[in-house]
């Protein structure tokens, strides 16, 4: 009688599932920062920059908003002050 493979059994099946699901959490707060509306993108903005000493995620966050400020700058071709 043949051994049938099951999903929980195929390591290859696991490296994949685990590689989808990685991607997947890594994309995920980069398209809502994208989703943001252009004032909810310039109230982040403001916020940063009155931040004097921000912790190491909200720098990593700050930094995340600048990019799709310059993002949409390049995309738009309007100034913003980024």
């Amino acid at each position: 009688m043949k051994k049938l493979s099951t999903p929980a059994s195929n390591p290859r099946r696991h490296a994949l599932l685990g590689t989808l699901i990685l991607l997947g959490t890594a994309c995920g707060p980069l398209t809502e920062i994208a989703a943001l509306s252009e004032s909810e993108l310039r109230s982040e903005l403001t916020e940063c920059a009155a931040i004097a000493n921000p912790s190491n995620s909200k720098t990593i966050a700050c930094q995340n908003f600048r990019r799709e400020c310059e993002k949409r700058v390049k995309r738009d071709g309007r100034y913003r002050d980024c």
